[in-house]
């Protein structure tokens, strides 16, 4: 949460700083800017999961000679394919339990965890009092959580 500091945070100092390794600015860069983490963390996450599912999804072709010794080998799934479909499931089971919920507790839960808003700003955006915003956001993630279940 931004501090109420009037002096203006310079992002490229932190980053900087950042750079040469400095755990204090690390922490204060965190500290300004968490609140829109959450919603980059989870755009990355979709889109690497997409990717490793896409990039699965590819044939090349190979030489019968290259291929008999594979094909004669148990088969075994790598790591990073099952964390990929994992996540794939788990996204898309996400995806349903979002399409449930009603269009206002749906925008509302979107705007604050993948858009990083303030209930301020969602209320602003929507054109919503704060406290239907607040109570939309609480029950969503409560829907949420029991269709996850």
């Amino acid at each position: 949460m931004p501090s109420s500091d009037p002096t203006p945070f310079d992002h490229n100092a932190a980053l900087a700083a950042c750079a040469r390794g400095e755990q204090g600015a690390l922490r204060r860069l965190y500290e300004r800017e968490n609140r829109f983490l959450m919603g980059v963390a989870l755009r990355i996450v979709r889109s690497g999961a997409l990717s490793a599912v896409r990039a699965s999804a590819r044939t090349v072709s190979v030489d019968e000679e290259v291929l008999d010794p594979v094909q004669d080998a148990e088969p075994q799934a790598s790591p990073d394919m099952l964390d990929a479909f994992s996540m794939r499931s788990t996204l898309g089971q996400l995806e349903h339990c979002l399409e449930r919920l009603d269009v206002a507790k749906r925008n509302c839960v979107l705007l604050a965890y993948l858009d990083g808003c303030t209930h301020a700003e969602i209320a602003e955006r929507l054109s919503a009092p704060l406290g239907s915003v607040k109570a939309w956001i609480r029950r969503g993630m409560a829907s949420l959580k029991a269709c996850l279940a």
